[in-house]
């Protein structure tokens, strides 16, 4: 079974964070992994991440494609958010992946791969049609990252991979927060392995 951590922070001084995660199993051991980023902070990037990820979790057996545009109709009354999300295939050895905005996705391990995530906001665009890739992705062998603009991009890839340190997912995920969040944003990030 595919081994999941999550983290969010909030920007310094605020009550609530913009960013978001959360992921959902499905059958013949699939994973669908979604990291949200609304748009901003405080209260209003907040409630646009939650809404978001309600509308996935109504939806999260649907195909992808189908979820974005949904997800792009249902979040129109708020500011929008960025998105990125995968759904784990470890049967096919294979993940599949959109993302919409500036959320960061790798694949690190035996196959090191930076994903694409495309330029635009969920909620703001008259039409989702954004390219779904599939790349190979190895239980055991790989793992899957996910951060948001808040997580810095120098980050070395190596950081994932601390399994032997840390064992719990969410012990180093909130290791990685604390040394390579900015203070000026919302952080997040998901590790899946």
């Amino acid at each position: 079974m595919l081994e999941v951590g999550t983290g969010v922070r909030e920007m310094a001084g605020e009550a609530v964070s913009g960013d978001q995660a959360g992921y959902w199993y499905l059958a013949h051991g699939d994973l669908l992994a979604c990291l949200v980023d609304g748009l901003g902070h405080g209260e209003s990037a907040f409630q646009a991440a939650n809404q978001c990820l309600a509308t996935v979790e109504q939806i999260h057996t649907h195909p992808i494609s189908e979820i974005l545009q949904v997800c792009n109709e249902e979040l129109r009354n708020t500011r929008g958010v960025a998105i990125g999300l995968a759904l784990i295939q470890p049967e096919n050895n294979q993940l599949k992946y959109c993302g919409v905005g500036n959320i960061r996705a790798t694949i690190t391990g035996h196959h090191l791969r930076k994903l694409v995530s495309i330029g635009g906001i969920l909620g703001c665009e008259p039409k989702v049609q954004r390219p779904i890739l599939t790349v190979p992705f190895e239980i055991g062998k790989d793992s899957f990252v996910l951060c948001s603009d808040g997580m810095s991009a120098d980050m070395p890839h190596s950081m994932y991979q601390c399994k032997p340190l840390y064992p719990n997912l969410n012990t180093l995920i909130d290791e990685l927060l604390c040394q390579w969040a900015s203070l000026n944003d919302d952080a997040s990030m998901m590790i899946v392995r």
